[in-house]
This record gives structure tokens, sequence and C-alpha cells, in this order.
């Protein structure tokens, strides 16, 4: 039974770090200016935070992407993933994580999408 533990464990924890690898080679992709490729990593993590029950790295990891698609003119894909994202945020926000008060992909869009910047402001 040790043994088991200690392998689950292992595995686990190794899983969680690959997500962060993941998510960051993702964000590297998104800096140089491959939406694709950053949507590529960003995807491959995400399962795998979701089989870990990693939370607050599901809930990022969805933010992440709505960044990418509002980033590519897909307003509507974006607000898809934010609303995934927001009801995790709301379970795990006293615990773990911290929001801006206005996010910044808000702030010129759409009347939809100022309806999600009030709904991150009442996180």
């Amino acid at each position: 039974m040790a043994n088991w533990i200690r392998y689950h464990t292992r595995s686990t924890l190794f899983k969680s770090t690959g997500t962060t690898t993941l998510n960051n080679i993702g964000g590297v992709y998104f800096t140089i200016g491959q939406p694709q490729k950053t949507l590529e990593y960003y995807n491959q993590a995400l399962p795998i935070l979701r089989e870990v029950g990693n939370r607050d790295g599901v809930a990022t990891t969805l933010s992440n992407i709505g960044v990418v698609y509002s980033s590519i003119g897909q307003p509507q894909k974006a607000l898809e993933y934010y609303n995934q994202a927001l009801p995790i945020l709301r379970e795990v926000i006293f615990t773990s994580y911290t929001i801006p008060v206005t996010p910044p992909w808000v702030q010129t869009q759409g009347s939809k999408l100022k309806s999600a910047k009030a709904d991150w402001i009442r996180v």
C-alpha cells in the first residue's frame, strides 16, 4: 500500500508540474505571436489538470485559452472559456486565486463582454 501511495503521489506531482511547463510553453508561443501553437499547449495541459484535480490550474488554463481566442478576434469563443472558468474561480478564489478587478481583455469589447466583466468583478 505504501508503494502505491508513493507512486500515485509522484505521478500526480509529475503530471501537475508538467502542466505548468505546458502552460509556460504556450505562453511563450503567445508572446511570439503564434496563437495556434499556444492553444495546442494549453489544450494539452487542460485534461491533465482535470485528471489530477487541480482546479486552480483548470481555471487559469481556461482563462488563458479565452485570452488567446479574444486576441485572434473570436470573442464568442473567448466567452465560452471565460464562462467555464468563472464558476471554478468562484469555488477556489478564497483559497488560492487572485484575479484583476478589470480584466484587460474586457475593457474595450462589446456589450456581452462588458457583461462578463461585471461577472468577474462580482467574483
